[in-house]
């Protein structure tokens, strides 16, 4: 399968990059770049490996979540159809529940 990043995940994962780095280093940036990459090639081989996501439950499509580290999940849905898993945001599971059907659109 193939991935697709949304323009507004791709901007939430290098926001999440930045503050790494303002914050915590280089170090740190790269372990999370990587623990978000290596979580992508993992949905490749396994597309389903994220729970439903049951924030999103209301939508049309399963939105499914992967945790990535201790505060952020991966959300996504896969397209059967044209094997694409499209991600559709990296989400602060810190931030208000609320704001995360207004965030995927």
């Amino acid at each position: 399968m193939q991935v697709s990043w949304t323009h507004h995940a791709l901007r939430a994962f290098n926001e999440k990059i930045d503050y790494c780095l303002e914050n915590f280093g280089k170090r740190v940036a790269l372990k999370v770049s990587d623990e978000i990459e290596m979580k992508v090639k993992r949905l490749c081989q396994h597309p389903l490996l994220g729970h439903p996501e049951s924030l999103l439950s209301h939508r049309d499509r399963v939105y499914r979540a992967l945790k990535v580290g201790k505060h952020h999940r991966l959300i996504y849905f896969v397209d059967e159809n044209s094997d694409v898993i499209y991600i559709t945001d990296i989400w602060d599971n810190r931030m208000n529940p609320s704001k995360l059907s207004k965030r995927i659109k």
